[in-house]
């Protein structure tokens, strides 16, 4: 498992039943069906993860890093898109980044 999954699982197994927020995974790119046809989802730069937070009900990006990563110019760019219509998106470096959202 890479630290990237990891990260990804500690996540969802701290955050994925807490009553403040709902989350699910987020994946984006091209992938091989078992018919060989090629199929792109999501946007590139989008998040890893979105979520809902009860409170406000502001939709919420969590977009993880792992060592020396950081993020590029088209997670910024979905990051500040987010963010000017009112959404939340944090960078998770930790599980406990996640706090940052409460």
């Amino acid at each position: 498992m890479t630290p990237h999954s990891h990260l990804k699982q500690e996540i969802f197994k701290k955050y994925g039943a807490d009553p403040r927020i709902r989350l699910w995974n987020n994946p984006c790119g091209i992938f091989l069906t078992e018919w060989g046809t090629h199929i792109k989802i999501g946007i590139k730069g989008q998040a890893d993860i979105l979520g809902i937070r009860k409170s406000d009900g502001k939709l919420i990006g969590i977009e993880l890093k792992c060592g020396a990563d950081h993020l590029k110019p088209e997670q910024t760019n979905w990051a500040k898109m987010i963010r000017l219509f009112g959404g939340i998106v944090i960078e998770a470096r930790q599980v406990d980044d996640v706090e940052l959202l409460f």
